[in-house]
């Protein structure tokens, strides 16, 4: 009987039958090829012997010579041969990520076309191509005071609860942030939720940031035109590019005025581009959740508490802003976007892939705002509503008219300096009410090419 076997062996089995059977699958390709081998030469070796000698399960090898393999496979055949297993290992080089529709269809290659036509002519303008240091991107990013992705840990197989303990719903916090296409940083504007302004706030924030109160801890246009301030004092002499979305605090006209006196000139992203098109996007911002939820995962190890106020941001923003803006990350971010050095092919085709089904030209989509008339004496705007209603002239020598009786055929004049009723296909010329931050702009108010649609 085998030592530590509880059973006991029949008296007539061998000492073999006894022995321990190899693990499944602990036998090597090569010593099947001996096996096989030995077997075919008719070295008067049998299968069970040669089985024994080589290691080889006994029905494993019967099998093999039968078939004629060699290869070691284990389990059942399968459906598909190893080119096949292979060509989607090779093909699939990351798993599929969700994509916001509205992104899929304005990330298109003419809407792009369209945003580095503008572009370089923003560029051209401010004679800007050889003045990196005066193109600057501003981008806001909300940070949550607690981890902003699950995390894992180590812990005992099989063990399905395994918990950690933090704020499930942490206070939002908004960091707005503004670099340069040489890599420069300008010092940041964080915002915090409430109104209490306190202090201690500003403990340990990077040097010469500022820090302001919102009751939802976002930006608005009074935060806006401050920040335009804090922004003056660090930005160069001369007219400056400023690069930044389209969100509706950004654009009011008394906040474009106070981008007119400080000589900034803006230029509006599409909306739902920024993932591609705006360098904090693509570069420095990608990195700026993990870097987070590290620092916060120290802080709560050497502090041995699980919450993080506003009182302690500093503590654990501060490095992680130096982790994130570095010279490498910003430029890298401005190379990415095709801004500097200019390249209208810096966005690969594959972005484009999402938008394929929904693809139409701007300049015969429904939807593309009306371009504004070139004029520079008296400028005008061209609205081609379609649901705008026919108007009648008001030409003070012969206005038309029309009879609404059913007794008299309608009457209308026919004087010669009357001029003809406009139809809905035709182009009306009038001063802009009102301003739409949905499609991008670049010149500053007072000679803007400003887009302006029917209500």
């Amino acid at each position: 009987m085998v030592e530590g076997c509880p059973f006991k062996a029949h008296p007539k089995m061998t000492h073999w039958a006894m022995a321990a059977a190899p693990c499944r699958g602990s036998w090597t390709q090569q010593e099947l090829e001996n096996a096989m081998r030995a077997i075919n030469r008719g070295e008067r070796i049998s299968v069970r012997e040669a089985s024994k000698q080589f290691g080889i399960p006994r029905r494993t090898l019967p099998n093999h010579i039968s078939s004629g393999s060699t290869e070691k496979r284990l389990g059942r055949k399968p459906l598909l041969s190893d080119e096949e297993e292979q060509l989607p290992v090779d093909r699939i080089a990351r798993k599929a990520q969700a994509i916001n529709p509205a992104r899929a269809q304005k990330l298109n290659r003419f809407i792009v076309n369209d945003h580095f036509t503008k572009l370089d002519q923003a560029i051209i303008d401010l004679d800007l191509f050889d003045k990196p240091d005066r193109i600057f991107n501003l981008d806001e990013k909300g940070c949550c005071l607690s981890l902003h992705h699950q995390q894992r840990v180590i812990a005992l197989k099989g063990n399905k609860r395994v918990h950690l303990v933090a704020p499930e719903h942490g206070e939002n916090v908004t960091v707005v942030a503004c670099v340069r296409a040489v890599g420069g940083v300008i010092p940041p504007m964080i915002i915090f939720k409430g109104k209490n302004r306190k202090q201690q706030f500003s403990d340990d924030l990077p040097p010469l940031a500022c820090f302001e109160m919102a009751e939802k801890g976002s930006m608005t246009n009074e935060l806006f035109v401050k920040w335009l301030q804090h922004f003056s004092k660090f930005k160069p002499q001369g007219s400056i590019l400023l690069i930044f979305d389209g969100a509706k605090c950004h654009l009011p006209i008394d906040k474009l005025e106070e981008a007119d006196r400080h000589n900034i000139t803006l230029f509006c992203l599409l909306s739902n581009t920024a993932h591609e098109l705006q360098p904090l996007d693509t570069a420095v911002f990608r990195s700026f959740e993990h870097h987070w939820d590290q620092e916060v995962l120290n802080f709560w190890r050497n502090r041995h508490q699980r919450s993080l106020s506003k009182d302690v941001f500093g503590k654990v923003f501060t490095p992680v802003w130096t982790k994130c803006m570095t010279m490498a990350n910003i430029q890298s971010g401005f190379r990415k976007c095709g801004i500097y050095p200019f390249n209208k092919d810096a966005i690969p085709e594959h972005a484009f892939a999402p938008s394929e089904v929904t693809q139409m030209d701007v300049a015969t989509s429904d939807d593309a705002p009306p371009q504004p008339s070139t004029s520079q004496d008296n400028p005008t705007y061209s609205l081609t509503s379609q649901d705008a209603p026919p108007q009648s002239s008001t030409s003070q020598d012969a206005p038309p008219q029309s009879s609404t009786s059913q007794d008299a055929p309608p009457q209308s004049s026919t004087t010669q300096d009357a001029p003809p009723h406009p139809s809905t296909s035709q182009h009306l010329s009038f001063q802009p009410p009102v301003i739409s931050p949905c499609y991008p702009y670049w010149q500053r108010h007072k000679s803007a090419a400003l887009i302006v649609r029917s209500t």
